[in-house]
């Protein structure tokens, strides 16, 4: 009795995890849902991917506010960096379980007697390296596999499964370090935050620790890249499926088969306010005065409006030519362009002691991205839903 109460409880996390979870979630955060789903691929070591999110959640949640390095923030710990980017890759659900752990822990941390002038600077600018955080291990994983099937996709010679995991292994372990890497650099620069709203200044070992450790980072990046391409790929597709995963297989396609107005619960006006808040919240860090705040999300509000199709244009002939274009050179265009408009930006409004030509070329680069990826939610993959 006492073992199959024990199978009870894996199999009811695992369909909580991979199935009941994203659907709560996709209404208001798709992305996000996405994410919590994507280690379904593991449900082949059953025990394993059901607690597994559940003891990283506890490690988030209760080691020490100091992470081995860390005193202000959690880019003094190439330790936190290495083991969030690492586990994202390996599984969205580990990933957003590492996130939830640590915001839960910040959240605790503030002390609302202090005062509420003190809550609102110390724990605004928790929330901004937060959302960094969410952006290395939700944003840029699911980034990075996009961007990896349609390589893959366009592979058709390709018919072996193991040759095919190998290449998805060997472009994955690729482009995810590169998206990392871009990571690193930009938070020597957005990580601002947390020392200028309270009053000081960035920590040497905030940004320091970064410039050294983004080889060791990124290394680790494309080593757990690797593992996950080939145990998802070549091994998990031999191992013998148990009850559990055809159960889950089963709800994960009734749910892939709803139809969406679950998704459109929420109002789109809703979900691109949100979308505004949290991008200009990423980019705080490079601004001088309230108008800069003001003008990124003003840029970011009429991007993200077009970007939800209200103009046209975006969802017409220019969308059906640009989307013609491999994915990984549409990125790859946008980050060269966007990286030669900044150089020129920053030589051309370049203050000492302001970093406002930052924020101008990130918008300018931001620009570039939505030009080249109109209506992006056509581009995601036709099914979330596989195992």
């Amino acid at each position: 009795m006492a073992s199959r109460g024990r199978l009870s409880w894996t199999a009811s996390l695992i369909r909580y995890w991979y199935a009941r979870l994203p659907r709560k979630l996709a209404p208001l955060v798709p992305r996000v849902a996405r994410a919590v789903g994507d280690g379904a691929w593991a449900v082949v070591w059953v025990r394993m991917a059901a607690w597994a999110p559940v003891l990283v959640f506890i490690l988030a949640l209760f080691v020490p506010r100091t992470w081995p390095g860390t005193l202000d923030v959690y880019t003094e710990s190439p330790f936190f960096l290495a083991l969030a980017a690492t586990l994202s890759i390996l599984s969205g659900t580990l990933g957003v379980a590492l996130l939830a752990g640590n915001g839960l822990r910040e959240a605790l941390s503030h002390d609302v007697a202090s005062g509420l002038n003190a809550v609102i600077h110390e724990g605004g600018s928790r929330l901004i390296v937060w959302l960094l955080l969410a952006v290395l291990v939700v944003v840029l994983p699911q980034l990075s596999h996009l961007v990896t099937e349609a390589g893959v996709v366009r592979m058709r010679f390709l018919r072996n499964r193991d040759l095919r995991a190998i290449v998805r292994s060997l472009l994955l372990a690729v482009i995810y370090p590169c998206f990392v890497m871009v990571w690193c650099q930009a938070m020597t620069v957005l990580v601002r935050p947390v020392f200028t709203w309270t009053g000081g200044s960035p920590s040497f070992g905030a940004i320091r620790e970064m410039q050294i450790w983004w080889v060791w980072l990124v290394s680790a990046a494309a080593a757990a890249a690797v593992l996950r391409g080939v145990l998802e790929g070549m091994v998990a597709p031999r191992i013998r499926c148990a009850p559990e995963v055809e159960a889950l297989r089963r709800e994960r396609s009734t749910f892939s088969q709803m139809p969406d107005a679950a998704r459109r619960r929420a109002p789109e006006a809703l979900r691109i306010l949100l979308a505004v808040i949290g991008m200009t919240l990423l980019l705080a860090g490079t601004f001088e005065r309230g108008t800069d705040a003001l003008l990124a999300a003003a840029t970011i509000g009429l991007l993200a409006m077009l970007n939800r199709g209200l103009c046209g244009w975006l969802t017409g002939r220019w969308a059906t030519r640009v989307r013609k274009v491999p994915g990984a050179l549409r990125i790859a265009t946008a980050l060269g362009f966007g990286y030669v408009l900044a150089v020129q930006t920053l030589e051309l409004t370049w203050v000492t002691d302001s970093v406002q030509s930052v924020m101008i070329g990130t918008l300018l680069t931001l620009t570039l991205f939505f030009l080249l990826f109109p209506a992006t939610r056509s581009l995601e993959p036709a099914s979330q839903e596989s195992l």
